[in-house]
């Protein structure tokens, strides 16, 4: 496996930084706090996030803190490996309310992550399940190695011991050392915890306590400073604003008082220019100032009153034209009607009044005629006059089958037909339910008898449902065989009352065939026909002579209406239409010759209106022309201009007068020719923007300016005054924070030992008894191969006893315990161990190693030969190596070993 690239979006203090990397050894420098630890957890965290390992539930580690970004809502990264020639892209998002993993095949962009491990207590893939094969445990305690923190030999020792045991636990064996485990109890006994304020950890956590609060009340002052001096800098700024503002305002007030009086000097002159001009042009309309505008408001109204006539007349004109032509229309529709005019209104009202009462003699007859036809009509056989019994009989048919019919309800036997269908249904099932259980019961018996008595209690529930079921089904077995019932009771009583209804229509229609009839509406109607000949009990022979006298009547009312009609030299061919259009025509010679009566007498009195309307406009014109002759003037638009310019020149002569006035005032002692003279003088002054200001305002603005200055300068001192009092009441921040990373250090250090002692306590008691049978062997042949290339062949054995005491052979075949060498060599047989420790594991899959500045306690010797077996190392697998020095380099250039430098 070789990491071809990070790409850190958002990680602890990098963002969008990307670190492409390449086969072989890769030496990655940085100073001191310039993110090494930071590259190294990133790599860890793509692979493995940062969730405590061995948990039930999701445990986030405090690297995830320690990581997440300050200033960003972002915490993500790319990593990019490749496998067997293959390259995959792993993108993960850290964020705990939005985390995600996302694996894909670079080449393709396909997404594979579900052929990824799933972690139910996580709930995300494991991108290192597949190419990689470890879990973050076996991870950092042999690929993955940071600078060892022990300051002395035995603790040193003890770290080695303490991994290798880590790695056990990893494996699922387990380890029992009695005496180690007692030496872990009394190790961490010593160190105390933070309920025991008289141990170590906890005397230095109650210091850490007591300085936490101090620096937070120093903060907090702090805080309080900086927001004091803010206050001071902008009062600062505004005192220096509002003395400039100041300065303005006064040169302002100065500026206003000589424009003040240049101001006055211009008016003056002004003043007497605009009086010479008024002057001239007072001049000029002299003669126009003895018109008479009594007589213009004369000729006003005169003009006026002469439109108004002139207008009337034209409107009595026009309506004397249209009234003429109606007379005339009028005249051309009589002519057609003249034939009336020699006629009297009574001898035409006779002729109508004959023809009314001829009309009516015949209507009468019509009636006679209709009178007589219905009774002979009306003969009817006496068989039919039992009719009235056979409906009354009919009616009482119709209602029982009425009765009948609406007492047959269909919808009940529907409904007993859908809850027969949904109980044979049920019945079904539960049978075949039945069946099934109990074939399962009997089989789950028969396999209990070999088996344990969990499978008999099963055997037991599925025969109890058994039973349950088939009580149910003889309870719906009875349920169908009462709805069948139901079913066919409701059929026989809908039978019998199907065969009612046919017997009693069999007698309804005997009835309707009896009198020839298709319904009950034609017996009605039969029936109506014999009482009308009961009751109109009439005399024929009277109608008969009523008749006949009627029609004698008829022919008299004609003959005198021919005979008067034939007087008047008129058609006598008498019909109703005739008739009727006489009427009209006579009605409408009326109405024609009484409209022209009406206009000919409207005609006559418009034409003596308009004749003393057309007089009183001549006298108006008269006196018009006598009002103009006295002004001087031809037309009234004369007039009216010559009034315009004589309030011209009454306005003129008033402003004169008021303007000399105010000279007068302005100059004072003063002469025009003085005001002259001081203009040249202050022709070369400048007076811009100063009309915008008022004088009296910006006094008052300059008097509160004052003001706010002095209150300002005020709160200042009373403000520097706090800052020194604050001062005087607090330590310097830099002395706190020192002092709690001091007892942090070693208050971490405790924590530390006592992370390391329990984790070795839980471990050492899971491990199994036989891994030294099964683990040593072989690590000691790994571990021993290691160490005789890094020491030159100094060391060329190592074994590693049951008790995990790491134990060195020398050249005389002598056991060194790891505790007399000196700590660069317990360094190195520790890098050793986990190099042999990772070939065991990981020899198939060549994967990386990472080294984040593990030769801080090297000499240059040691250093050259560890970079010898690294480099022999890199043929096989990536080396990735973390330093905040250029040894390493300066060794690999002075060797020429090939490496990829990249500096962060």
């Amino acid at each position: 496996m070789i990491i071809k690239e990070l790409m850190i979006n958002s990680f602890g203090k990098f963002k969008n930084k990307k670190i492409e990397l390449n086969n072989g050894i890769n030496i990655i420098y940085g100073e001191n706090e310039a993110g090494k630890t930071t590259i190294h957890k990133f790599i860890e965290g793509m692979f493995f996030g940062f969730f405590k390992p061995y948990t039930k539930r999701r445990t986030y580690l405090e690297d995830y803190d320690k990581y997440l970004p300050m200033n960003s809502t972002e915490y993500c990264g790319i990593l990019k490996y490749e496998y067997e020639n293959k390259l995959y892209r792993i993108e993960r998002n850290f964020l705990k309310d939005n985390s995600d993993v996302k694996i894909f095949d670079e080449e393709t962009g396909e997404d594979i992550t579900y052929l990824f491990e799933y972690d139910n207590v996580t709930r995300l893939h494991q991108p290192a399940s597949r190419h990689l094969g470890l879990n973050s445990v076996v991870f950092n305690n042999t690929i993955s190695t940071k600078q060892l923190c022990s300051k002395t030999e035995d603790s040193l020792a003890k770290e080695v011991k303490d991994n290798l045991i880590n790695l056990g636990g990893t494996l699922d064996e387990e380890i029992s050392i009695k005496s180690v485990i007692e030496k872990l109890q009394n190790k961490i006994d010593d160190i105390g915890k933070i309920g025991r304020k008289k141990s170590q950890y906890g005397k230095i956590a109650e210091e850490i306590c007591k300085l936490e609060k101090e620096k937070s009340m120093v903060l907090s002052t702090l805080n309080d400073i900086r927001e004091i001096e803010i206050q001071i800098n902008n009062i600062k700024k505004d005192i220096w604003k509002l003395d400039n503002e100041r300065k303005s305002i006064e040169n302002n007030i100065k500026d206003i008082s000589y424009y003040e009086v240049y101001k006055k000097y211009t008016n003056i002159k002004k003043l007497g220019q605009k009086i010479t001009k008024l002057n001239i042009a007072k001049e000029q309309l002299g003669v126009y100032s003895n018109i008479n505008e009594d007589d213009y408001a004369d000729t006003i109204k005169l003009e006026s009153t002469s439109k108004n006539v002139k207008e009337n007349i034209n409107e009595l004109k026009s309506k004397y034209e249209v009234m003429k032509s109606k007379i005339e229309k009028l005249d051309k529709e009589i002519e057609d009607l003249r034939k009336f005019e020699e006629l009297s209104e009574n001898d035409i009202n006779k002729v109508f009044e004959l023809w009314n009462s001829m009309e009516k003699k015949k209507e009468r007859l019509e009636y006679i005629y209709s009178k007589l036809k219905n009774i002979s009509d009306m003969d009817i056989d006496d068989k039919y006059f039992c009719i009235k019994d056979d409906i009354y009989t009919y009616e009482e048919k119709e209602e029982e089958k009425n009765k009948l019919i609406y007492s047959i309800d269909d919808s009940k036997i529907l409904f007993y037909d859908t809850d027969l269908d949904k109980k044979t249904k049920s019945l079904k099932q539960s049978t075949l339910f039945s069946w099934i259980f109990i074939f399962s019961t009997i089989i789950l018996f028969i396999t209990a008898l070999n088996t344990n008595y969990k499978i008999i209690i099963i055997s037991i529930i599925t025969a109890l449902i058994s039973i349950y079921n088939l009580y149910n089904n003889k309870k719906l077995k009875k349920d169908v065989s009462e709805l069948k019932d139901q079913i066919d009771n409701s059929k026989k009583e809908i039978s019998l009352k199907n065969s009612s209804i046919d017997k009693i229509n069999d007698d309804l229609n005997s009835i309707l065939e009896k009198y020839n009839c298709n319904s009950k509406v034609d017996l009605k109607k039969l029936q109506d026909k014999l009482i009308a000949k009961e009751h109109l009990g009439l005399d024929t022979a009277e109608l008969k002579n009523e008749k006949q006298s009627i029609l004698i009547d008829i022919d008299k009312y004609e003959s005198q209406i021919h005979e008067l009609l034939f007087g008047f030299k008129m058609n006598t061919n008498i019909t109703q239409e005739y008739m009727v259009d006489l009427k009209n025509d006579y009605n409408k010679y009326l109405d024609l010759k009484r409209h022209e009566n009406m206009l000919k007498e409207q005609l006559e009195e418009l034409s003596d209106e308009i004749e003393k309307m057309e007089e009183r406009y001549r006298n108006t014109q008269i006196q018009i022309k006598k009002k103009l002759d006295q002004n001087g003037f031809n037309n009234l638009e004369e007039f009216r201009l010559g009034l315009k310019k004589r309030d011209e020149y009454n306005k003129i002569v008033y402003e004169i007068e008021n303007n000399e006035t105010l000279l007068n005032n302005e100059l004072g002692n003063m002469s025009i020719n003085e005001v002259d003279k001081k203009l040249i003088e202050m022709e070369n002054m400048s007076f811009k923007n100063v009309e915008k200001n008022d004088k009296e305002e910006l006094k008052i603005s300059f008097e509160n300016i004052n003001s706010e200055i002095s209150n300002k300068r005020e709160k200042l001192a009373r403000l520097e005054e706090n800052i020194k009092m604050l001062y005087d009441n607090i330590r310097n921040i830099d002395n706190v924070e020192e002092d709690i990373s001091s007892k942090i250090k070693i208050k971490e250090k405790y924590d530390k030992e006592l992370k390391a002692l329990n984790l070795a306590k839980e471990t050492i008691e899971k491990i199994s008894k036989n891994i030294q049978r099964d683990f040593s062997p072989k690590l000691n042949s790994l571990v021993g191969e290691v160490i005789s290339n890094i020491t030159n062949g100094k060391y060329s054995e190592v074994k590693i006893t049951e008790n995990l005491d790491i134990k060195i052979i020398d050249s005389r075949e002598k056991f060194i315990n790891i505790n007399s060498l000196s700590n660069g060599t317990i360094d190195q047989i520790y890098f050793a161990t986990r190099l042999g420790i990772n070939d065991i594991i990981n020899r198939e899959r060549h994967l990386p190693i990472i080294l984040d500045d593990c030769f801080i306690q090297y000499d240059n010797k040691r250093l050259e030969n560890i970079l010898e077996v690294l480099n022999r190392e890199s043929k096989n697998r990536q080396i990735i190596v973390f330093t905040c020095h250029t040894r390493e380099r300066e060794i690999l250039n002075k060797m020429k070993y090939n490496y990829t430098n990249i500096d962060i």
